[in-house]
């Protein structure tokens, strides 16, 4: 059980600012990835041109992962957090401005280049602040507020979409990811990173990470979940909905209680995730994920979905 001081040594200003951005940051996520393939088809992209646009998203994340993280080892995690920020409002506003579909692969882009740099630098920031007996409880405290960030983003989103239209919603989501991108500039503090300092030989470092078993396992395992959230819950359940006559509203509340749901787990798990329990809870997670995407291929009501 977590102590009291390990609570109050987390819970320092630098750790509070640090989840307040990433909370923001999800709210805009949680609305820009289920809301794009709606808009996309709002302006006449097929089912095809929309799995390939969502591509770039995911092709972007995987190109920009290892020169941000080097990029971060030299300079600091604060300047990419506000950089990523920036890549949100920029990609909120082409989704609600873009008058044809194409216009939508920089948006793509810019979401993937924003994700890497504002959550992998988050996790990177927490292992910069928290202690090495303190980084499962770190960990679980930013999952929470990312699962709470993405639990109301779809549903505020969903709100305003329905009261304002879709294009209004999302320039909110623009106007609050600058609100996060100064946010992270003005109140972030880089720790145990000097600038102009770099490794010797980075790419050493890659390949000593390659050779350790679990966290290659690890990346393996988060490499086969991608393809279920990223390619069938975030691009093709917003469009199974809507094929069913469901609200923009009552599509953010599907997504909310996804994401609610996700966050329920989030602390605990954070709290259990040692080395002996980690890989059971991730092997599980693989196995329940594979049974929602058959139920989900197989629901046409609401409370099925």
């Amino acid at each position: 059980m977590p102590s009291t001081s390990s609570w109050r040594h987390l819970l320092r200003r630098e750790m509070f600012a640090l989840l307040w951005v990433i909370f923001i940051a999800d709210v805009v996520v949680g609305y820009l990835l289920p809301v794009f393939p709606l808009r996309a088809q709002e302006i006449g992209a097929s089912l095809l041109l929309i799995g390939s646009l969502a591509a770039f998203n995911g092709a972007t994340q995987v190109a920009a992962s290892v020169p941000i993280g080097l990029i971060s080892d030299r300079h600091g995690r604060r300047r990419l957090i506000a950089f990523g920020s920036l890549c949100f409002v920029v990609a909120a506003i082409l989704l609600a401005l873009a008058p044809a579909p194409l216009w939508l692969l920089l948006a793509q882009v810019l979401l993937g280049l924003g994700i890497v740099s504002v959550f992998a630098m988050g996790a990177a920031m927490v292992g910069d602040y928290a202690a090495p007996s303190e980084r499962g409880l770190a960990m679980g405290l930013l999952t929470t507020a990312m699962g709470l960030g993405f639990a109301l983003g779809p549903l505020l989103g969903g709100v305003l979409a329905e009261v304002f239209g879709t294009s209004q919603s999302l320039l909110v989501m623009a106007l609050l990811s600058l609100l996060a991108a100064a946010f992270a500039w003005f109140t972030l503090v880089d720790v145990g990173v000097s600038r102009g300092v770099r490794a010797a030989n980075p790419f050493a470092n890659l390949r000593v990470l390659a050779t350790d078993r679990l966290i290659l396992l690890a990346a393996i395992a988060n490499l086969l979940i991608s393809p279920v959230f990223n390619g069938v819950v975030v691009n093709f359940v917003p469009i199974q909905a809507g094929a069913l006559g469901f609200s923009a509203m009552l599509i953010g509340g599907l997504f909310a209680l996804r994401a609610l749901a996700s966050s329920l787990t989030r602390l605990p798990t954070g709290v259990i995730s040692t080395p002996r329990w980690s890989y059971r809870v991730m092997l599980f997670a693989v196995a329940l994920a594979g049974v929602a995407v058959v139920m989900i291929a197989n629901t046409t009501d609401y409370v099925g979905l």
